[in-house]
Protein backbone atom coordinates (compact mmCIF):
# COMPACT_ATOMS: atom_id res chain seq x y z
CA UNK A 1 0.00 0.00 0.00
CA UNK A 2 3.01 2.44 0.87
CA UNK A 3 4.54 1.83 -2.71
CA UNK A 4 1.48 2.13 -4.47
CA UNK A 5 0.68 5.73 -2.66
CA UNK A 6 3.84 6.94 -3.33
CA UNK A 7 3.81 6.00 -6.91
CA UNK A 8 0.74 8.02 -7.28
CA UNK A 9 1.69 10.98 -5.72
CA UNK A 10 5.20 10.68 -7.96
CA UNK A 11 2.69 10.33 -11.07
CA UNK A 12 1.09 13.78 -9.79
CA UNK A 13 4.27 15.24 -8.97
CA UNK A 14 5.51 14.62 -12.53
CA UNK A 15 2.28 15.75 -14.67
CA UNK A 16 1.58 18.86 -11.86
CA UNK A 17 5.38 20.04 -10.60
CA UNK A 18 7.74 18.37 -12.86
CA UNK A 19 10.57 18.42 -10.63
CA UNK A 20 13.93 16.88 -11.03
CA UNK A 21 16.48 15.14 -9.55
CA UNK A 22 20.57 15.88 -9.75
CA UNK A 23 22.97 12.57 -8.78
CA UNK A 24 19.95 10.63 -8.53
CA UNK A 25 22.98 7.86 -7.90
CA UNK A 26 23.93 9.68 -4.54
CA UNK A 27 20.08 8.36 -2.97
CA UNK A 28 20.51 6.16 0.02
CA UNK A 29 18.51 3.38 -1.79
CA UNK A 30 20.02 0.64 1.09
CA UNK A 31 21.15 0.89 5.07
CA UNK A 32 20.70 3.87 7.37
CA UNK A 33 20.78 7.30 6.61
CA UNK A 34 20.05 10.63 7.99
CA UNK A 35 18.64 12.27 4.85
CA UNK A 36 18.63 16.32 5.51
CA UNK A 37 17.08 18.92 3.23
CA UNK A 38 16.25 22.90 3.18
CA UNK A 39 12.83 23.52 3.62
CA UNK A 40 11.07 26.51 1.67
CA UNK A 41 7.57 24.50 0.44
CA UNK A 42 5.20 22.04 1.58
CA UNK A 43 6.52 20.15 -1.42
CA UNK A 44 9.83 18.64 -0.20
CA UNK A 45 7.76 16.58 2.60
CA UNK A 46 6.09 14.32 -0.24
CA UNK A 47 9.02 14.71 -3.35
CA UNK A 48 11.43 13.08 -1.11
CA UNK A 49 9.46 10.10 -0.15
CA UNK A 50 8.08 9.97 -3.72
CA UNK A 51 11.39 9.76 -5.15
CA UNK A 52 12.77 6.83 -3.00
CA UNK A 53 11.74 3.32 -3.67
CA UNK A 54 12.15 2.51 0.32
CA UNK A 55 9.64 3.48 2.80
CA UNK A 56 11.23 6.34 4.97
CA UNK A 57 10.28 7.53 8.43
CA UNK A 58 10.40 11.15 8.87
CA UNK A 59 9.59 14.08 12.10
CA UNK A 60 6.51 16.12 11.92
CA UNK A 61 5.11 18.23 14.88
CA UNK A 62 3.60 16.90 17.93
CA UNK A 63 0.37 18.96 17.52
CA UNK A 64 -0.37 16.41 14.44
CA UNK A 65 -1.10 13.70 16.51
CA UNK A 66 -3.20 15.13 19.29
CA UNK A 67 -5.85 16.51 17.39
CA UNK A 68 -9.34 15.86 18.79
CA UNK A 69 -11.56 15.78 15.68
CA UNK A 70 -12.00 12.85 13.61
CA UNK A 71 -10.18 14.18 10.69
CA UNK A 72 -7.42 15.57 13.14
CA UNK A 73 -6.83 11.28 13.78
CA UNK A 74 -7.09 10.35 11.17
CA UNK A 75 -4.70 12.61 9.58
CA UNK A 76 -2.45 11.57 13.13
CA UNK A 77 -2.55 7.89 11.64
CA UNK A 78 -2.05 8.69 8.32
CA UNK A 79 1.49 10.14 9.34
CA UNK A 80 2.32 7.36 11.57
CA UNK A 81 1.33 4.79 9.25
CA UNK A 82 3.79 7.01 6.69
CA UNK A 83 6.46 6.47 8.86
CA UNK A 84 6.15 10.10 10.70
CA UNK A 85 6.73 10.37 14.44
CA UNK A 86 5.78 13.13 16.82
CA UNK A 87 8.40 15.21 17.87
CA UNK A 88 8.35 18.36 20.92
CA UNK A 89 9.56 21.30 19.60
CA UNK A 90 9.80 22.75 23.16
CA UNK A 91 13.54 22.25 22.57
CA UNK A 92 15.79 20.90 25.49
CA UNK A 93 15.81 17.24 26.76
CA UNK A 94 11.88 16.73 25.62
CA UNK A 95 13.01 17.43 22.29
CA UNK A 96 16.01 15.11 22.42
CA UNK A 97 13.71 11.87 24.07
CA UNK A 98 11.01 12.75 21.43
CA UNK A 99 13.43 11.71 18.32
CA UNK A 100 14.09 8.08 20.16
CA UNK A 101 11.83 5.78 17.59
CA UNK A 102 13.43 8.04 14.46
CA UNK A 103 16.95 7.32 16.36
CA UNK A 104 15.66 2.95 16.58
CA UNK A 105 14.46 2.90 12.86
CA UNK A 106 17.61 4.81 11.70
CA UNK A 107 20.07 2.80 13.49
CA UNK A 108 18.65 -0.53 12.29
CA UNK A 109 19.19 -0.13 8.78
CA UNK A 110 16.00 2.71 8.09
CA UNK A 111 16.45 6.12 6.68
CA UNK A 112 15.27 9.15 7.76
CA UNK A 113 14.22 12.86 6.66
CA UNK A 114 14.61 16.02 8.61
CA UNK A 115 14.64 19.37 7.81
CA UNK A 116 16.71 21.29 10.16
CA UNK A 117 15.59 24.40 9.63
CA UNK A 118 12.49 23.42 11.70
CA UNK A 119 9.75 25.33 9.44
CA UNK A 120 9.66 26.65 5.75
CA UNK A 121 12.19 29.93 4.93
CA UNK A 122 9.74 32.93 4.96
CA UNK A 123 11.94 34.65 1.64
CA UNK A 124 14.23 31.42 -0.06
CA UNK A 125 17.37 31.90 2.23
CA UNK A 126 18.90 29.35 3.69
CA UNK A 127 18.37 29.76 8.03
CA UNK A 128 19.99 28.33 11.58
CA UNK A 129 19.40 24.63 11.51
CA UNK A 130 18.32 22.92 14.62
CA UNK A 131 20.32 20.59 16.30
CA UNK A 132 18.04 17.33 16.01
CA UNK A 133 19.98 16.00 13.00
CA UNK A 134 22.55 16.25 14.84
CA UNK A 135 21.44 14.22 17.87
CA UNK A 136 20.00 12.10 15.15
CA UNK A 137 23.17 11.00 13.56
CA UNK A 138 25.27 10.48 16.58
CA UNK A 139 22.86 8.56 17.84
CA UNK A 140 22.29 6.21 15.39
CA UNK A 141 25.70 6.37 14.15
CA UNK A 142 24.79 6.54 10.55
CA UNK A 143 25.55 9.26 8.21
CA UNK A 144 23.88 11.96 6.89
CA UNK A 145 22.87 12.50 3.13
CA UNK A 146 22.49 16.19 2.44
CA UNK A 147 19.65 17.50 -0.41
CA UNK A 148 19.56 20.61 -1.74
CA UNK A 149 16.28 22.47 -3.31
CA UNK A 150 16.66 24.65 -5.96
CA UNK A 151 13.56 26.59 -7.39
CA UNK A 152 11.15 25.03 -4.66
CA UNK A 153 9.82 28.56 -3.06
CA UNK A 154 5.99 29.06 -4.85
CA UNK A 155 5.70 31.92 -7.61
CA UNK A 156 3.60 32.56 -10.36
CA UNK A 157 3.45 30.69 -13.59
CA UNK A 158 2.08 32.85 -16.38
CA UNK A 159 -0.50 29.84 -17.28
CA UNK A 160 -1.58 29.56 -13.75
CA UNK A 161 -4.02 31.74 -11.86
CA UNK A 162 -2.30 31.15 -8.16
CA UNK A 163 1.68 31.06 -7.32
CA UNK A 164 2.75 27.25 -7.40
CA UNK A 165 6.35 25.34 -6.82
CA UNK A 166 7.24 24.59 -10.46
CA UNK A 167 9.85 22.65 -11.94
CA UNK A 168 11.86 22.29 -8.18
CA UNK A 169 15.04 20.50 -8.33
CA UNK A 170 16.63 18.39 -6.07
CA UNK A 171 20.63 18.01 -5.84
CA UNK A 172 21.90 15.17 -3.98
CA UNK A 173 25.44 15.71 -1.75
CA UNK A 174 27.60 13.14 -0.57
CA UNK A 175 27.33 11.45 2.71
CA UNK A 176 28.70 12.90 5.76
CA UNK A 177 30.17 10.58 8.20
CA UNK A 178 29.98 12.23 12.09
CA UNK A 179 31.20 8.98 14.11
CA UNK A 180 34.22 10.52 15.47
CA UNK A 181 32.09 13.16 17.17
CA UNK A 182 29.35 10.57 18.58
CA UNK A 183 30.90 11.30 22.11
CA UNK A 184 29.69 14.54 22.26
CA UNK A 185 26.24 14.01 21.98
CA UNK A 186 25.36 15.71 25.00
CA UNK A 187 27.57 18.30 24.41
CA UNK A 188 26.49 21.78 23.24
CA UNK A 189 29.16 22.75 21.10
CA UNK A 190 29.30 19.52 19.56
CA UNK A 191 25.86 19.38 18.55
CA UNK A 192 25.98 22.91 17.03
CA UNK A 193 28.88 21.85 15.32
CA UNK A 194 27.68 19.13 13.46
CA UNK A 195 24.66 21.04 12.79
CA UNK A 196 26.45 23.94 11.09
CA UNK A 197 28.18 21.38 9.14
CA UNK A 198 24.99 19.92 7.57
CA UNK A 199 23.75 22.94 6.96
CA UNK A 200 27.11 24.25 5.08
CA UNK A 201 26.70 20.94 3.12
CA UNK A 202 23.30 22.12 1.87
CA UNK A 203 24.26 25.27 0.72
CA UNK A 204 26.98 24.13 -1.41
CA UNK A 205 23.99 22.07 -3.11
CA UNK A 206 21.91 25.38 -3.54
CA UNK A 207 24.27 28.49 -3.29
CA UNK A 208 21.54 30.18 -0.76
CA UNK A 209 22.58 33.16 1.29
CA UNK A 210 23.12 32.25 4.56
CA UNK A 211 20.68 33.78 7.86
CA UNK A 212 22.18 33.40 11.19
CA UNK A 213 19.03 32.73 12.89
CA UNK A 214 16.12 30.38 13.22
CA UNK A 215 13.56 31.06 10.50
CA UNK A 216 10.56 30.48 13.17
CA UNK A 217 11.92 33.12 15.69
CA UNK A 218 11.92 35.29 12.35
CA UNK A 219 8.28 34.55 11.41
CA UNK A 220 7.21 34.71 14.99
CA UNK A 221 9.21 38.65 15.15
CA UNK A 222 7.43 39.33 11.63
CA UNK A 223 4.14 38.50 13.02
CA UNK A 224 4.25 40.10 16.09
CA UNK A 225 5.50 43.39 13.97
CA UNK A 226 8.89 43.49 16.03
CA UNK A 227 12.73 43.53 14.58
CA UNK A 228 15.12 41.01 14.94
CA UNK A 229 18.88 40.92 14.47
CA UNK A 230 18.95 38.19 11.32
CA UNK A 231 23.10 39.10 10.34
CA UNK A 232 23.74 37.30 7.15
CA UNK A 233 27.02 34.66 7.27
CA UNK A 234 29.01 33.70 4.45
CA UNK A 235 28.86 29.84 5.63
CA UNK A 236 26.45 28.79 8.82
CA UNK A 237 29.04 28.51 11.39
CA UNK A 238 31.53 31.10 10.20
CA UNK A 239 34.19 31.55 11.80
CA UNK A 240 33.64 29.32 15.08
CA UNK A 241 36.34 26.78 15.69
CA UNK A 242 35.66 23.12 15.89
CA UNK A 243 34.78 22.07 19.78
CA UNK A 244 37.25 19.79 21.40
CA UNK A 245 35.56 16.56 22.72
CA UNK A 246 35.46 16.18 26.55
CA UNK A 247 36.71 12.99 27.12
CA UNK A 248 36.35 11.36 30.37
CA UNK A 249 38.77 11.45 32.98
CA UNK A 250 40.86 7.80 33.44
CA UNK A 251 41.44 6.66 36.69
CA UNK A 252 45.18 5.96 37.64
CA UNK A 253 44.96 2.21 39.13
CA UNK A 254 46.40 2.22 42.74
CA UNK A 255 49.95 0.56 42.71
Amino acid sequence: MYQFCRRLVLLWLRLFVRPSSVNPEKMPLTGGAVIAANHGSAIETVMIPAVIPRKLGHVAKRELFVGKSVFARIGGWFLLWSGARPMDRTGGRASANSIAGIVEHVAAGGAAVVFPEGTRSPDGRLYKGKTGVARLTLASGMPVIPVGFINNQRRKVKWWPVPIVWRPRLVWGDPIDFSQWRDGIDDRAVLRHVTDQVMAAIQDLTGQQYVDVYAASLRKALAEGREINAPELDRPGQDAPAPTLRRPTQEVPDE
